[in-house]
C-alpha cells in the first residue's frame, strides 16, 4: 500500500477478500484510509465485513 501510495482519496478492489492475501489488504487499505470494494463469497461476507 506505501509504494502504491494508497491513501484516503484512492478506492481499492480486493478480489479474494476473505484469503490470507486479500484480508491482510483490506486491513492495509482500511488503515491507509482507503475506500475499500472486497469480493469474496456469500459464507465469507460477514468475516470480511468484520475486517474493517
Amino acid at each position: 500500500m506505501h509504494r502504491a501510495g494508497v491513501n484516503s482519496a484512492d478506492r481499492v478492489l480486493v478480489t479474494g477478500a476473505s484469503g490470507g492475501v486479500g484480508s491482510a489488504v483490506v486491513q492495509l487499505a482500511k488503515r491507509r484510509g482507503a475506500y475499500v470494494i472486497a469480493i469474496a463469497g456469500e459464507s465469507k461476507l460477514d468475516s470480511v465485513r468484520g475486517l474493517g
